[in-house]
């Protein structure tokens, strides 16, 4: 991966490059941001120019033996720790999927790893003993390279125990050595662990870089391009993932009109008949598995926030390419300055526990009935 392929991020770019150029790269070092800003991206073009033989203009070469190594992410120095699904599982077992999975996509989500695991509703873990292994090949002499690189996606995943083994290690380094954490969510980390890394916080992409992205590699118009890109809150993931929803928005569609027709009834009238209808939506949507859940959430949200945007004249033409603007108009009476934020807010945090692993037809129910009230508020 080369700094050059990661999609905006300049600022961030540069200031790697500065430390790395100056040998100011601490023995940890933390890549933090919201999922699908780069971290993962960050990580290995910081790894690859770390081996590159022959830097060229504050970016790897790609033809030394280390860069073609890292084509196919084989180099022999660098080493690999992330979440998964099964308690017993080890990393090294499938260390050649992940490989796989990092090189068809390094804006990997936690959510597509579990999934592409057969695990799609599992939260993942690094497990206790997987520290132990950490420590086992750090300790080991490099095959090629002056040092060993060990990347561990997600830390905020670990076994209390695996982080206390991990402390450790960074307390004491192997010489020769670079641990490189790559967090959704670094509050999680173990704060005696957070308090000893050198940082570097990605902030979102920005809309500019997003369409660009957009119009080169998805053919999107550039309204289209823009529009989603707006929506897509700085993450290349949510970008790509509201682009495949439009596969199932017939569907979604469909469930969305029976959510907000099944809350406008009980937010109004508070019948028995009409919770009961809630609570078989809630039971629907918690059947139809995890990646849809999160894809159908993006859709109410993305639904949300352009029906109140069609409350503004001068924004409507923006959404006319969509094919649902009368939808979004009906819609739009519903959507207010007094109810759109805590709807928003409802709708990320559900997305949240959905990734946590919370009962779902409990928290689809509580959707529901939340929606009830932000209506009949409005």
């Amino acid at each position: 991966m080369f700094f050059r392929e990661i999609i905006g991020q300049e600022k961030v770019k540069r200031r790697v490059c500065r430390l790395i150029d100056n040998d100011h790269i601490a023995h940890a070092l933390l890549i933090s941001g919201k999922e699908g800003v780069g971290k993962l991206s960050l990580a290995l073009s910081i790894a690859q120019y770390l081996h590159c033989t022959h830097k060229q203009n504050g970016d790897s070469c790609g033809s030394c033996p280390s860069c073609r190594k890292y084509k196919t992410l084989e180099h022999p120095d660098i080493h690999f720790v992330f979440p998964l699904g099964k308690a017993g599982d080890m990393c090294c077992d499938y260390e050649k999927k992940f490989r796989t999975a990092l090189i068809g996509n390094p804006y990997l989500t936690q959510s597509q790893w579990m999934s592409s695991l057969g695990n799609p509703n599992a939260s993942g873990v690094i497990y206790t003993k997987e520290a132990d292994e950490i420590a086992r090949v750090l300790n080991m002499k490099s095959y090629e390279a002056d040092y060993k690189i060990m990347l561990i996606w997600l830390p905020e995943k670990m076994h209390e125990r695996a982080s206390n083994k991990l402390l450790k290690l960074i307390e004491e380094p192997f010489p020769h050595t670079l641990l490189l954490l790559v967090s959704d969510t670094p509050e999680e980390i173990l704060p005696t662990i957070l308090s000893r890394l050198q940082s570097i916080e990605m902030p979102p992409i920005s809309v500019e870089d997003i369409a660009q992205y957009l119009t080169r590699t998805h053919g999107l118009s550039e309204v289209s391009a823009r529009k989603v890109a707006y929506l897509s809150e700085g993450s290349i993931s949510k970008a790509t993932e509201f682009i495949s929803v439009e596969e199932h928005t017939s569907e979604y569609k469909e469930n969305f009109l029976s959510l907000m027709r099944n809350a406008y009834l009980f937010g109004m009238h508070g019948g028995v008949k009409d919770l009961k209808s809630l609570k078989e939506w809630s039971e629907k949507i918690a059947s139809i598995g995890k990646e849809q859940q999160i894809g159908f959430l993006q859709y109410i949200t993305q639904s949300i926030r352009e029906s109140f945007i069609l409350h503004f004249k001068e924004m409507q033409n923006e959404y006319e390419d969509r094919g649902e603007s009368a939808f979004l108009k009906n819609l739009s009476p519903f959507i207010t300055e007094k109810n759109i934020e805590k709807m928003l807010k409802l709708l990320d945090l559900a997305e949240q526990q959905i990734v946590q692993n919370i009962n779902a037809k409990i928290l689809f129910f509580d959707v529901s009935i939340q929606m009830s009230l932000l209506i009949r508020n409005r």
